[in-house]
């Protein structure tokens, strides 16, 4: 309940209001899919390879939440790659 007080008091519910219209899960996971981005960051003299999720709550899904449990979908995908020895 305080939370979503807090939400509306911070100005968060139209991006809590956008996530809730969501059709199905389907278009949640799409969402999620297609959010995950990568590129090539410059660091000193190194290059180092990012992988991320751009959607907000690609970490609570990563993590979980004390509601939710974690359905993690970016560490399992670097274990298979480290596996493989891409990395």
């Amino acid at each position: 309940m305080v939370r979503r007080e807090r939400a509306s008091q911070d100005g968060d519910t139209a991006r809590l209001g956008k996530a809730a219209s969501f059709q199905d899960a389907s278009d949640v996971v799409e969402t999620l899919r297609r959010s995950i981005t990568h590129g090539i960051e410059g660091r000193g003299m190194a290059l180092v390879g990012v992988v991320k999720a751009t959607a907000f709550y690609g970490a609570f899904v990563e993590y979980g939440t004390r509601y939710m449990n974690p359905q993690p979908f970016l560490r399992p995908a670097l274990k298979v790659l480290k596996k493989l020895r891409y990395l």
